[in-house]
């Protein structure tokens, strides 16, 4: 496996980490590991890959990492409305009883 492999995968798992973090309400660590991964991306600009091949892998897992990004904060969001409707509904049904 090449170097550019092995920071693609490195790519790819930190991106996955960052999502999960959010997933999970856990935002203290997303810097440190997003300074990880923008190091990895400037790695390869600053390299110039000359294969199309390379660049289009990254360029596909920045995307994929936006809509994960993107995926997860929608969820967080509904998760969060759905939660504010059940409290809304038990603290009615509280006051009625």
């Amino acid at each position: 496996m090449t170097n550019t492999d092995t920071d693609l995968i490195m790519l790819e798992q930190l991106s996955k980490q960052i999502s999960d973090l959010i997933h999970n309400n856990s935002f203290e660590n997303i810097k440190i590991i997003d300074e990880q991964r923008k190091l990895i991306i400037s790695n390869f600009k600053n390299n110039n890959p000359t294969k199309n091949l390379t660049r289009s892998r990254v360029i596909a897992l920045i995307h994929k990492n936006d809509q994960l990004i993107s995926n997860t904060q929608d969820k967080l969001i509904k998760l969060q409305k759905d939660k504010n409707k059940f409290e809304k509904r038990l603290e009615t049904y509280s006051a009625n009883i």
